[in-house]
């Protein structure tokens, strides 16, 4: 896992309040695969979130355009978050 997605991690982390493994994370290829395990960490563990899917993709693409400068037209479910999206 790259040092972008530990920052990832770590802001997802701390935006949420929530934990997420280095395994779970290392599993995702596409931005859908990260939204999916970012949601399911949601659902877990804050069961107050009215909308994990929503707003897991939400904070992601905010993250991503912000931090890392990626065109929001390159953010879909299917974009390689390695090839696509230049994330290591």
């Amino acid at each position: 896992m790259g040092l972008e997605m530990v920052e990832i991690l770590m802001d997802v982390e701390d935006h949420f309040q929530v934990e997420i493994s280095d395994d779970s994370l290392s599993q995702c290829r596409t931005f859908g695969d990260l939204v999916a395990v970012v949601a399911d960490a949601v659902r877990k563990q804050r069961p107050d979130v009215q909308n994990p899917e929503g707003e897991a993709d939400e904070f992601l693409r905010d993250e991503l355009i912000a931090e890392f400068a990626i065109p929001s037209a390159h953010i879909t479910k299917d974009a390689s978050l390695y090839a696509d999206l230049g994330l290591g």
